[in-house]
């Protein structure tokens, strides 16, 4: 069973080299034959994260699980600082007419084809998935506390952190998406007769399904490791 799972185990990795292989030689095609430089930061995102990774699993721990809910920590909070930059840097400059919830510095953009529409569907995939980002700033806050022994709900990193988690869910998860569904449907007349609109409106309620049923995920957590400190307590008397 143990060789069986090491093989599995090899066979994955093994998927994930080649398949980064193949993005590294596609993105490379483009920055060197099409002349796309603006995707050098593509590469410098990466060797980033990756030397993250390198630090953290040499310097703190090798555990894995640790090193990747780490990163993906780190990243989570770059790309949602980013996001909220953008954001206000758009309110800043153009106010909150200049603003589109939807577009991640496009704010202004205008739907006048069906690319535009295109466009504005993606934009709102970029923003709903920068919001999200926020709010997984602190799953993986929980996840990090929990695996460096850090569970006394009673203590005040806890109940911090719990309190910014709750927050975070609100807002990112679903403030943003009622913003932003209302802000389709008050564009609905751009997308014509297609199935674009349908499409962006089904992507949306399943997304918001996807958030619901990680509320009570997240909602039963909460009560399980409040109610479980009482037990703790019981058991150290």
């Amino acid at each position: 069973m143990a060789r069986m799972v090491q093989n599995e185990n090899k066979a994955a990795g093994a998927f994930f080299f080649a398949t980064l292989m193949l993005w590294l030689l596609s993105l490379s095609f483009e920055i060197v034959f099409n002349k796309r430089n603006e995707l050098l930061c593509v590469i410098a995102g990466c060797c980033f994260f990756q030397t993250a990774n390198w630090v953290i699993r040499f310097r703190f721990s090798k555990d894995p699980l640790f090193v990747n809910t780490s990163v993906s920590l780190l990243h989570s909070s770059i790309i949602s600082s980013s996001v909220v930059f953008i954001l206000v840097n758009q309110w800043l400059k153009k106010g909150s007419n200049g603003i589109y919830l939807g577009g991640l510095g496009r704010g202004h953009i205008q739907l006048y084809a069906s690319h535009a529409v295109t466009l504005h569907m993606i934009n709102g995939i970029c923003c709903i998935t920068g919001y999200t980002m926020l709010h997984s700033i602190f799953l993986h806050v929980r996840k990090v506390r929990r695996m460096a022994g850090l569970r006394d709900a009673n203590s005040t990193i806890v109940r911090a952190e719990w309190v910014l988690n709750w927050v975070a869910f609100i807002f990112a998860r679903f403030v943003s998406h009622v913003l932003i569904t209302v802000r389709l449907l008050r564009d609905r007349h751009k997308f014509g007769k297609g199935i674009e609109l349908p499409l962006a409106l089904f992507g949306m309620v399943g997304m918001n399904l996807l958030n619901v049923f990680l509320g009570i995920d997240l909602f039963h957590a909460f009560k399980r490791e409040i109610s479980s400190q009482p037990n703790s307590h019981h058991h150290r008397e």
